[in-house]
């Protein structure tokens, strides 16, 4: 188990243990010879922040970054928390979400930059979704600050935060949510407290500028318009446009932007694999008005991988939904699958080219290895298990006939 010790320093020497907890007259008449032990930090391993704002010019860079030229970027889907995960994470007035992300640390450290969806406000200032999961007849969506804290231990850098529950939480929890996701050090972009937030996020991850958006289709019963005026509603929450996303890639290239991965949160179908043809035309304007890189999300479930052609020759990978990549909803066992999408990026010839993409499957597991809700790549060389189960190894069955033969598996002797 987990011990959430966060400002403990580290323990370095038995004696002074010993030393301040018993005092030695109290047994050293009585001692012939020590047990030499070995020494253990009992901290919770949390990922450090790996990247830092260049004022002077707006980007972020990788902090110990190299001028490789070559970049590894792993991609994941929502970030859901709901009442069943949260209850289960909770002790007394404590939330220990890391347990829930230690299977999956080790392949996300893999990589140069890691990112997920954050499909819910984060905010003390209103119920969590434990507290109260339905306000005004709508799914309400809210998290305690500390799950924040378990996707930091994950070794995620930063966070997609344009959905469909981006208003749940008002005005104050927009504002909130933004200053809390910035307090735990992640770069954000896709939700905004006013107009000074810049509206894309770029990041030189060792030589190669990536740019990343985030959208969203639709807000939960249009709240957004009923709680925001006209500008609260053009600056805050980032509904897609053709117009905005135009904007914005015009932006970040102004930036130095050189590759564009873009997280949208369609409008379509919910707990089905199946894409439909809004998806497709959507992902297919994406593509052509320069998002070099689709990472789609909404439906609660795995859909496939696919590769558009543009009018110009550019191949454009899409993935029309990642899954929730951690999520407690028992709607359908659809929800519990997932992947991480790994994609290298290079400079070759003075040009960015996509070097290599991949996928690790991964399926969330309920009350297992004494945890609920524990997110595991589906092979044991992944996971850090010494056996295979057969509940992963359907899932994997099952993820890799959804994704489609045109991606292939992560090569394991990355891990």
């Amino acid at each position: 188990m987990i011990e959430k010790k966060r400002s403990n320093p580290l323990i370095n020497n038995m004696e002074d243990v010993i030393k301040n907890s018993v005092p030695k007259d109290r047994y050293e008449r009585y001692e012939a010879d020590k047990i030499v032990f070995p020494i253990y930090s009992r901290e919770v391993n949390t990922s450090q922040v790996r990247y830092k704002r260049d004022e002077k010019n707006g980007i972020y860079k990788k902090i110990d970054g190299n001028s490789s030229n070559e970049a590894s970027i792993m991609c994941v889907g929502d970030l859901m928390c709901e009442p069943r995960m949260s209850e289960a994470m909770k002790l007394d007035n404590d939330y220990i979400f890391e347990l829930g992300f230690r299977r999956v640390k080790g392949v996300l450290s893999k990589a140069d930059f890691a990112i997920a969806n954050l499909e819910t406000t984060v905010t003390p200032l209103v119920p969590y979704a434990h507290e109260n999961h339905k306000i005004e007849g709508r799914y309400h969506c809210n998290a305690p600050v500390e799950y924040l804290d378990g996707i930091r231990y994950a070794g995620f850098d930063a966070l997609a935060q344009a959905n469909n529950h981006n208003a749940d939480a008002g005005v104050d929890g927009i504002i909130d949510t933004v200053d809390n996701v910035e307090k735990k050090g992640f770069l954000h972009t896709g939700l905004f407290r006013n107009e000074n937030d810049p509206r894309v996020l770029v990041v030189d991850i060792n030589g190669i500028c990536v740019a990343f958006l985030s959208y969203t289709e639709h807000v939960n019963k249009d709240l957004d318009k009923r709680i925001l005026t006209d500008e609260g509603q053009e600056l805050m929450i980032n509904r897609y446009s053709t117009h905005k996303l135009l904007h914005d890639i015009k932006s970040a290239k102004k930036l130095g932007a050189e590759f564009i991965i873009c997280y949208i949160h369609f409008k379509c179908r919910e707990y089905t694999h199946e894409v439909i043809e809004h998806q497709e035309i959507l992902a297919k304007e994406m593509a052509g008005a320069g998002v070099d890189c689709i990472m789609g999300s909404h439906s609660h479930s795995l859909q496939r991988y696919d590769k558009i052609v543009t009018d110009s020759g550019k191949v454009v990978p899409v993935i029309y939904s990642l899954g929730n990549f951690m999520t407690s909803d028992n709607t359908s066992m659809i929800t519990r699958k997932n992947i991480i999408y790994n994609i290298i990026l290079k400079r070759l010839d003075g040009k960015v080219i996509i070097k290599d993409e991949s996928y690790i499957p991964c399926r969330i597991v309920e009350g297992f290895a004494s945890c609920s809700y524990i997110i595991y790549p589906t092979r044991k060389v992944w996971n850090g298990q010494r056996s295979e189960y057969n509940l992963l190894r359907e899932a994997e069955k099952e993820i890799v006939s959804v994704i489609g033969g045109k991606i292939k598996l992560f090569d394991q002797k990355m891990v």
